[in-house]
């Protein structure tokens, strides 16, 4: 990204920081993060694993564990709730 922008590793963290008060690692983390909840509700079928790979992950335990930071649920427990959340409505 630094250098699609033609400035250094350490200036283009510092302007990002800046701009979205995020690392671009996190992000883009947040943002694969988002994508991986709006999935795993909207295609119950798919395994959690190939969610994860769909937005981004190396390894099913790496999106495992940003997810649980981020959302404070495993992907699992989070799926369950929401579709038992739509399916009470």
């Amino acid at each position: 990204m630094a250098e699609s922008c033609h400035l250094g590793v350490t200036q283009f963290v510092h302007y990002f920081r800046g701009q979205t008060n995020l690392t671009p690692a996190r992000y883009l983390n947040h943002a694969r993060i988002q994508k991986a909840c709006d999935l795993l509700v909207r295609q119950p079928g798919t395994s959690i694993t190939d969610i994860g790979f769909a937005c981004g992950f190396s390894s099913s335990q790496y999106f495992t564990n940003v997810f649980r930071n981020q959302i404070r649920r495993s992907p699992r427990e989070y799926r369950a709730a929401m579709i038992a959340k739509t399916t009470a409505l």
